[in-house]
């Protein structure tokens, strides 16, 4: 059985709609909210131990100063213990209850706020019990609004009450809850040094709570007996800690829309037995972090960690569901290697690889062997461990910036530049503080040079703005985009067994294009290369804040002379190795490296967009292709790439003329000079006057004549056209050398309902048609025909900005009759009121059905964001629309997604009667973010492997599409494709697998 996995993460592709980029739907609001955060003092009894030359309290109230002068964008409260007689109430003695607010919840940055804090934290003395419980649960009762319970006092009980709590925190006996916004988080810290007591009054309203929530979520070891203790911690009698912890972080804590929920974090301090594990156990199911801290720095370093991680909660929407956005994958024999990213509101979007392997049957499993996705999510298991990941880190699951390749970073990095030339290995290009060649200016700054020095040490890989600034930076930036590449060096042993010796390739926003082993026992860094012109990118992830930025965040692909065809780069026989690198939203250049010896890499040479042979070059979007052309009258290998992204196509409501984007090129892979292009541009070697939009996607190749040469192209651009380009030898200069046209013209000017774009790669397919030429006089059975013709799928969509909903979309399957050897000597040009609606398909006439089909999308704001994938005959392809303001402003619009199944050709090959094009069925994705993958079985061959194993990488640069005799397999560099198999008549794709 072969698999086929088709992606639908093809929604993650979405930031801020200011941003003006295909990142919108992974934020919500864009108007900040300070964080709440109450902070409780432990200011009992034996806070007044001495531990050294301070008291318990003396320590934490230093700490607690210090962290307050170092935080920002929070709303802060304090709240202590309280040290006083309560009341007699049924002939009992109401002593030391609960807790009570000193301040309201206020700005720590407004005015004298943080000097007002400092000054209160100074009064806090020590005496009383450790009503832990009672207290968390008075501060709940504060951000609920609900009546004040130990904020008060009276000395009988038949005196009025005194109010302790802050008189502006409760009006009326019920305090006023903080909780303005319904995007605002909401905190509870606590600090304590040891076990409750004094601590039962709130347990059975704790329990009456907890009862609200579902069993069936409820975790097994909390109970409405609270009798849990911390799993076993016995020290502590009948506390209900935990089940509140857990019930404020799952229930909605506010009548505002949306869910308020509250997270519960703890320190523990100078403790004993197994008070910490209580400790944990209670923020684990409350959402938050705990740590445990004896002295000034380890309680400063913990203080600063859980103010650091609130103040950043407040950049990041609250679906927890989109915490790993990205599943850019790749995979070599039975390894999968995913680059994963974690969004953020400002710059600091986090990145990571993971490592997981491919069983049998089609199971991703990590390194215990266990099932490594969620069926209920489609996301990693909270407790899967990817490989790479040490115990320290495990597991790390849907945790982006645990475990991984990230983990494995060490101090001794080797990151270079291009600073003086092109041997980045040169000391002049390393960057290191003591290189005078590493200037503030290539960082855009103007630091102190004490700072800037930690600048230049976070960006060589030391973890400067962390509590040990000689440790390791163990973290990478966001690969957006960036899908990893793998390149074969030679053979190890893992486990006994020969494997592939491999170095994995991938770009990330802050501008490093990092080179890792992929050993599984000792993975390392071989090298990071950071462009000159990105320096800036590594500043701005350093100082944090601002808006996203982009680096190397386009396609990578690779050429590779294999002179014995055996896969492994081997420079003794004379062999080279390049990548080439886009930079997407990063810029308009082109990097090409020389990677033949990893260890020594240089830059090979530099595209850059706007200047001499490439001005019509804009944002580098388009994946290079390496493939073979007739060049006077012999092979020769050529870079293949389209003109790339205009970003005035940001907001153009209705299609307009480019002033870049709009070319073709192909360039030698070993100097990067231009050798042809094709544009409106009167200089172009082949002139396409209306060639005036934009081309982001791949321009497929294909070998039409079958002699191994690449002589047909398409593409499509962001004016809804599509274009064929025929090449014969380019070289020759002859006139006729190449020739195209436009021969679909899907959009239309002037319009915003019908301004078709396509960002997507055109979907080539080949398959013969049948037609009735004739009866048989005989036996009065109508005679077919089978006529050969190119099918061209695509889809279109505003991918920058996929929230919108003035355009109405469509998927498009375009037939292209011309399939000669002989290039055409003019060129048709259909539109859409050319072909057959899809949903009307009997009742259209005959010569549209010829010209192909499109498919209205038809809910508000659906639009196609991904590339088609055809299997056996289908065409799968998935779209997006956004919620339409059902959702809550705080969350990312995750959307609704929905798959179709589309029957791709007109007539079945094998049937004995033509049968219409036609969706067989579809499937609704309620959260296509979480709906990462359809599996799809079906017989096949692929090329090497046994019969459930997939095809190893295949020998560059093969042609992808040659309509040859049936039965011949070629490659296209990620899939095995067989031409009319078994009589299907059909390019079908015997193994293939890709995850956006």
């Amino acid at each position: 059985m072969k698999l086929y996995w088709l992606s639908l993460i093809s929604f993650g592709l979405f930031t801020n709609p200011l941003l003006a980029d295909d990142t919108e739907i992974y934020l919500g609001n864009p108007n900040r909210v300070n964080p709440n955060v109450i902070f409780i003092f432990d200011t009992s009894g034996s806070m007044g131990t001495y531990a050294g030359s301070e008291t318990r309290l003396d320590i934490v109230k230093r700490a607690a100063k210090d962290t307050i002068d170092d935080i920002s964008g929070i709303n802060l409260a304090l709240m202590r213990y309280n040290p006083s007689r309560s009341y007699y109430e049924s002939g009992q003695d109401k002593q030391y209850r609960g807790g009570y607010l000193s301040t309201p919840m206020l700005d720590i940055d407004a005015g004298s706020n943080k000097e007002d804090f400092k000054d209160i934290i100074d009064a806090y003395n020590d005496g009383g019990g450790t009503p832990m419980t009672e207290s968390v649960h008075e501060a709940l009762s504060y951000l609920r609004g609900d009546p004040v319970n130990y904020g008060r006092t009276k000395r009988y009980s038949s005196y009025p009450w005194t109010y302790l709590s802050h008189s502006s925190t409760h009006s009326n006996g019920r305090y006023i809850s903080p909780i303005t916004d319904q995007c605002q988080k909401n905190h509870i810290v606590l600090f304590t040094d040891g076990d409750s007591s004094v601590d039962g009054e709130s347990n059975a309203a704790i329990r009456d709570m907890l009862r609200t929530t579902p069993y069936a979520d409820r975790p097994r070891d909390l109970s409405t007996s609270c009798s849990s203790n911390g799993g076993g911690n016995t020290t502590i009698t009948n506390s209900c800690i935990e089940e509140l912890a857990y019930y404020m972080y799952t229930t909605d804590n506010s009548p505002l829309d949306g869910d308020q929920h509250v997270q519960f974090h703890a320190i523990g301090g100078f403790l004993s037995g197994n008070s910490q594990s209580f400790l944990n156990s209670a923020a684990t199911h409350g959402g938050g972090i705990s740590a445990e801290a004896n002295d000034y720095q380890s309680l400063k370093n913990a203080l600063t960690k859980i103010f650091d991680d609130i103040s950043k909660s407040a950049d990041t929407f609250s679906a927890p569901a989109v915490a790993v956005n990205a599943f850019n994958s790749l995979e070599l024999l039975d390894q999968l290697y995913f680059s994963v990213f974690k969004p953020h509101a400002s710059v600091s979007w986090q990145g990571n690889v993971k490592r997981f392997r491919l069983k049998d049957g089609g199971t991703f499993v990590d390194a215990n062997d266990s099932p490594a996705i969620d069926p209920n999510t489609g996301f990693f298991r909270n407790n899967a461990r990817s490989f790479w990941t040490l115990n320290d880190d495990a597991p790390d699951g849907d945790n982006v910036e645990k475990g991984g390749i990230a983990s494995r970073l060490t101090t001794d990095r080797r990151v270079v530049s291009n600073l003086i030339n092109n041997n980045l290995m040169d000391s002049g290009n390393r960057i290191t503080e003591s290189n005078s060649n590493v200037k503030q200016t290539l960082f855009n700054t103007s630091y102190s040079s004490s700072e800037f020095k930690k600048l230049v040490q976070w960006t060589r890989g030391l973890d400067t703005k962390g509590s040990d600034p000689t440790a390791a930076r163990r973290r990478i930036e966001d690969p957006l985009h960036s899908k990893p590449i793998l390149l074969n060096y030679g053979t190890i042993q893992e486990d006994g067994v020969n494997v592939p010796d491999s170095t994995l390739f991938i770009g990330t926003n802050s501008g490093y294009l990092h080179a890792f082993d992929t050993k599984l026992s000792n993975p390392k860094e071989r090298f990071a290369f950071i462009p000159k012109e990105l320096l800036p990118n590594a500043a701005a992830y350093y100082a944090g804040g601002g808006t996203k930025v982009y680096g190397l965040d386009g396609p990578i692909s690779s050429y590779h002379t294999d002179i014995n065809r055996n896969r492994i780069i081997d420079p003794a026989l004379g062999e080279k190795a390049y990548i080439y690198v886009a930079m997407r939203r990063g810029g308009r250049n082109y990097y090409a490296l020389d990677v033949t010896d990893r260890d020594n890499p240089k830059l090979a040479w530099q595209i850059t967009g706007g200047t001499g042979d490439f001005k019509q070059l804009g944002q580098s979007w388009s994946k290079i292709s390496v493939i073979p052309v007739l060049w006077n009258n012999k092979k020769r290998d050529v870079l293949l790439f389209a003109g790339g992204y205009d970003p005035d196509e940001d907001n153009n409501k209705t299609r307009k003329e480019h002033a870049q984007g709009n070319a073709i090129y192909l360039v030698d892979p070993e100097t990067g000079k231009r050798l042809w292009w094709a544009s409106a541009d009167s200089s172009a070697d082949l002139q396409l006057n209306k060639m005036t939009s934009g081309i982001v996607g791949q321009v497929i190749p294909i070998d039409n004549r079958g002699d191994g040469n690449v002589d047909l192209l398409y593409a499509a651009d962001l004016g809804g056209r599509i274009w064929r380009i025929d090449l014969t030898d380019l070289g020759s200069g002859s006139a006729n050398s190449a020739q195209g046209g436009m021969i679909a013209d899907l959009g239309a000017d002037n319009t915003t309902l019908n301004h078709v774009r396509f960002y997507n790669n055109l979907d080539v397919i080949y398959t013969k048609r049948k037609i009735q030429t004739s009866t048989d006089p005989v036996s009065g059975n109508p005679v077919y025909q089978e006529i050969a013709r190119y099918q061209l799928a695509i889809g279109s969509g505003y991918r920058a900005h996929p929230l919108d909903t003035d355009t109405k979309d469509s998927f498009y399957v375009v037939n292209d009759m011309n399939v000669d050897v002989t290039p055409p000597t003019s060129y048709t040009t259909v539109t859409k009121s050319d072909l057959a609606n899809l949903n009307n398909y009997s009742a259209e006439p005959a010569n549209k059905k010829i010209n192909g089909y499109y498919i209205p999308l038809t809910r508000t704001g659906e639009k196609v964001l991904s590339t088609s994938t055809t299997v056996n005959g289908r065409t799968f392809f998935s779209t997006f629309r956004p919620n339409l303001g059902s959702s809550s402003g705080c969350n990312a619009d995750a959307g609704n997604g929905q798959l179709y199944s589309v029957q791709i050709s007109a007539n079945n090959a094998d049937a004995t009667q033509p049968k219409d094009p036609h969706i067989d069925d579809w499937g609704k994705i309620d959260n296509p973010l979480n709906d990462l993958k359809l599996i799809i079985t079906g017989n096949g061959s692929t090329t090497g492997g046994g019969d459930d194993d997939p095809p190893p990488p295949p020998p560059p640069p093969p042609p992808p599409f040659p309509p040859k005799d049936c039965g011949e397999i070629i490659t296209d560099g990620s899939s095995t494709i067989s031409i009319c198999e078994d009589g299907a008549k059909i390019i079908h794709k015997s193994y293939w697998r890709e995850l956006f």
